[in-house]
Parts: structure tokens; C-alpha cells; sequence
């Protein structure tokens, strides 16, 4: 019985790292923020949960060039490995091809198409960052602009972003 109840601590402990670290890996791993004739309900940020852990995202945001506060996420778990997808108001009307799926939360959002960037925040904590063109909304470089109808997708997380997306 002794052995267990100094164990707990430690277990405790344990638990609160790994739940500390699966926060901090949740990724934003794809931008489109230049629709196709449409700035209007046609842009999505998709998030990326790369732990065997469920995370917990409610209440966090997206932060903008626009607005500190430019989505937040109502009640939402992103199971081990899963993706969560925030769209553009309207998107389903909106969006730039028919197959996209469905938002897991839609909510009016402005991606700015030139020298912007995009923030998720956990308690006002960057745990990502993507920028384009001249920011400082990145992790380290950002990236060339991509053209209008083409998304920036993750390919890796070094903490830079001109080294982790792909046009």
C-alpha cells in the first residue's frame, strides 16, 4: 500500500506532462487563404492532432492579422491522429470545390491574402504559427504567398515555416 501511494505522485506527474505535450502538438497543418473568386466563405485553416492522445480544443482561437479573436472553437475534441477543420461562414455554399469536406466549425474568418498570418492560441499561448509574405505572425521564415486557389500544407514541424509547408 506504501508503494502505491508514493507512486500516485509520480503518475500524477506522468499525466500532466503528457497531457502538457499533446497540447502542444496540435498543428495547424493546412491554410487556404486565397480562394478562388471568393473571399467570402471560401477560406479554411485544418488543424492536426499528431498524438495517440485525444486533445480537448475547446475555447481556443485563431488569431489574424484582423483580429486577435478571428475564431473560437466551441466544444471539440480531435481524436488521436485526426484532423479538425474551421471554415469560412458559408463555406459549404462557398467553397471552391464540392468534394471539400464539411467544417467541423464554421465561423466567420478573415485570412488576409498578402503579408498575414494565422495563430492558434490555448490561454492566449501560441502553440502554431503559419505566416505569408512579410510577418511576423510565423515561426521562423515565412512563406512565399501562394497563389489565389492553392493552400499552404505542413510536410513537417522544424519550427520554420518556409521549411515545413508546401504550396
Amino acid at each position: 500500500k506504501a508503494i502505491i501511494t508514493k507512486a500516485i505522485p509520480t503518475i500524477l506527474l506522468a499525466l500532466l506532462i503528457c497531457t502538457a505535450t499533446a497540447l502542444a502538438s496540435v498543428q495547424i497543418s493546412e491554410v487556404y487563404h486565397d480562394p478562388i473568386g471568393t473571399e467570402s466563405g471560401g477560406e479554411f485553416v485544418e488543424l492536426f492532432n499528431p498524438t495517440p492522445l485525444p486533445i480537448n480544443i475547446t475555447g481556443w482561437k485563431l488569431a489574424t492579422k484582423s483580429s486577435v479573436k478571428d475564431a473560437t472553437i466551441p466544444e471539440a475534441l480531435i481524436q488521436p491522429y485526426s484532423y479538425y477543420l474551421i471554415t469560412d461562414a458559408n463555406w459549404q455554399e462557398s467553397k471552391d470545390n464540392a468534394s471539400w469536406p464539411a467544417a467541423d466549425h464554421e465561423e466567420a474568418i478573415t485570412l488576409v491574402a498578402a503579408n498575414a498570418g494565422v495563430l492558434l492560441l490555448h490561454n492566449n499561448n501560441i502553440i502554431d504559427a503559419v505566416g505569408w509574405g512579410t510577418t511576423d505572425l510565423a515561426e521562423g521564415t515565412p512563406l512565399t504567398p501562394p497563389p489565389e486557389g492553392l493552400s499552404m500544407q505542413r510536410t513537417q514541424d522544424t519550427g520554420n515555416n518556409s521549411a515545413d509547408f508546401i504550396i
